[in-house]
């Protein structure tokens, strides 16, 4: 029982990281890029915009492929 509770608070700490992340660089943009960059994401990770605050209010889950187009949009690392 220990051991899953381990498993799953490790998989809870590490959605908020990433969760943290993409807030912090989306709050990094210029203030004049943000629906540009949002609408974006949302096109090319093929998500609404409700999935989109999701991710930026750290409610759901980024997916490993959501995060690497991200970060293609981006054109840095971020995760």
């Amino acid at each position: 029982m220990q051991y899953y509770v381990y498993i799953c608070s490790h998989k809870i700490i590490t959605q908020m990281k990433e969760n943290l992340l993409f807030k912090e660089w989306y709050d990094g943009l210029p203030k004049d890029k943000y629906i540009e960059v949002r609408n974006k994401v949302i096109e090319n990770c093929g998500i609404s915009r409700a999935v989109f605050y999701n991710w930026y209010g750290g409610i759901s889950p980024i997916p490993i492929l959501a995060q690497k187009e991200i970060e293609r949009i981006a054109g840095e690392k971020i995760f």
